[in-house]
């Protein structure tokens, strides 16, 4: 076992019950764990486009903890609605799901303009970072809901499984690979087992709701993951790095680990908009 895959096993066995234990317990833990996770990838994505301070990653930030405390005091707000009324209690949450998604975009394009106001490069790259970032943040905090948790738990275990699955497999079969320009380890092999593992985390969680359901929920999620894992490979591809920053041992930055979960999150999201739990 070579030196860095013991740094990657020692730091998940320390990070992942931290994680699990602030979404099993929720409340104020689980917005600790939203918000440090929200201001550590401002501040990466901020080093990543320019590799120094410049304010944008603290605007970031600050938005992003302001819309996880809209998202949850919004959450609690109606979470008692939705639990206890169902389909008949989404109304104000669709309200609340415009309000997480229109301001970040709006964000975005203020940020695009200050940046080519500023002649900064890469002005794209910093505006996309708004939605990317908030839009993960504020679905996670609209999930939440005590009644809903363990949707949540399911997400976070179904992103880890892909992840997993993808490297099992990957490095047990290897074979053609999946998409060498943007991410050259990455091979068929890994994506299915990925997929396939996600789908068995979902028979597991769905026994006694309905595994089928969970089945094919799990495989949506694992492609959700996979293509956010692709994203951020392109991302640094295109700004010329190796790891988002050097933040986890053994892992590289946040973004590394939990660029799958980005794109999961507000797909999971929809998909308790749409599908009775």
């Amino acid at each position: 076992m070579s030196k860095d895959l013991k740094k990657r096993i020692i730091t998940s066995l320390v990070l992942a019950p931290l994680v699990l234990f602030a979404i099993i317990m929720g409340g104020l833990w689980y917005f600790a764990l939203v918000a440090v996770m929200a201001v550590a990838m401002a501040w990466e994505w901020e080093r990543m486009i320019y590799r120094k301070f410049t304010g944008f990653g603290v605007g970031i930030a600050v938005a992003a903890l302001a819309m996880l405390a809209y998202a949850m005091m919004f959450r609690n707000f109606i979470g008692s609605r939705m639990c206890a009324e169902g389909a008949s209690g989404l109304c104000p949450f669709f309200a609340g799901v415009f309000v997480v998604v229109g301001l970040p975009l709006l964000m975005a394009l203020v940020y695009y303009r200050l940046a080519k106001f500023k002649k900064k490069a890469n002005a794209g790259f910093i505006a996309a970072g708004v939605p990317y970032i908030l839009l993960p943040v504020a679905s996670l905090g609209l999930l939440g809901t005590d009644c809903y948790k363990h949707l949540v738990l399911f997400l976070f275990l179904t992103v880890w499984a892909t992840d997993v699955g993808g490297y099992a497999f990957g490095m047990t079969i290897r074979g053609p690979k999946f998409f060498p320009k943007i991410s050259p380890k990455k091979t068929w092999a890994g994506v299915f087992g990925g997929i396939f593992l996600a789908c068995l985390v979902g028979a597991w969680f769905g026994f006694f709701e309905g595994p089928v359901k969970f089945v094919l929920i799990g495989a949506v999620l694992a492609i959700a993951a996979i293509a956010g894992d692709l994203f951020e490979s392109w991302v640094k591809r295109r700004l010329f790095i190796k790891d988002s920053s050097n933040l986890i041992p053994g892992h590289g930055g946040l973004f590394d680990r939990i660029d799958g979960l980005l794109f999961a999150a507000p797909v999971m999201l929809l998909i308790k908009m749409v599908v009775p739990f």
